[in-house]
């Protein structure tokens, strides 16, 4: 009696396991990868590349993504007027906070700290553009300079934080002498993969089926 129930016990969870596995997605090669964490890595297409600033910046604002929203990119991230960084092939990025301030020409305060400062930005702008220099910060080290970068691909998986100050020979804000734009972004560099390393495409199990039936006829043909 004692085997006949631990026998039904076994072939219930069994059972059980194989139904599971059976409701379970599949995975393809083109399936996007979940996120669990910032730095969790995806496939290409799920990044897109990021368009130039757009008008109307305000000032003094700051935005944080949560892990399910946070924007994907790769290629060439631009960060404000001719500044960008270079993402690694097989890199993308993953935002999870950004944050725009306006001030003087030596960083001081420009404006009444109790309202947001909207301001127009325009390519036509760029040639009052008198400097701008970038700040990369790694966990263990950082590059600077009045340059573009390209990100150290062997820090995938850090959290970078780049800085873009750019000061004008105008104000940028009509009554103010507000010239200085600075634009912080935060991001996790990651891992980007063609296609989904778990997945199982068509074209790699028309491959196999092939290969297999390429087997039997040979066999069959060795013993003709």
């Amino acid at each position: 009696m004692t085997f006949t129930s631990r026998r039904r016990s076994s072939s219930s969870s069994s059972s059980s396991s194989s139904s599971t596995a059976r409701n379970r997605p599949k995975i393809y090669s083109h399936t996007p990868m979940k996120a669990t964490s910032y730095g969790s890595p995806i496939i290409r297409k799920q990044a897109k590349s990021r368009s130039s600033f757009t008008r109307g910046l305000i000032g003094g604002a700051v935005a944080y993504y949560a892990l399910s929203r946070a924007p994907l990119y790769s290629g060439r991230y631009p960060l404000f007027s001719r500044s960008y960084v270079d993402i690694p092939e097989n890199r993308a990025v993953r935002l999870w906070r950004e944050e725009t301030t306006v001030t003087d020409h030596y960083g001081e305060k420009c404006v009444n700290t109790s309202i947001v400062p909207r301001f127009d930005y325009s390519s036509s702008d760029d040639k009052y553009l008198n400097n701008s220099f970038t700040t990369i910060d790694y966990q263990n080290s950082r590059d600077s300079g009045s340059k573009n970068f390209t990100l150290d691909a062997s820090c995938s998986g850090e959290n970078v934080t780049v800085t873009s100050k750019n000061d004008y020979i105008k104000p940028i804000i009509p009554g103010t002498n507000c010239t200085m734009i600075t634009v912080t972004t935060t991001f996790t560099l990651i891992e980007m993969y063609e296609t989904n390393p778990n997945g199982c495409g068509v074209v790699k199990g028309s491959f196999t089926v092939v290969f297999v039936i390429s087997i039997l006829l040979a066999e069959i043909t060795r013993r003709r």
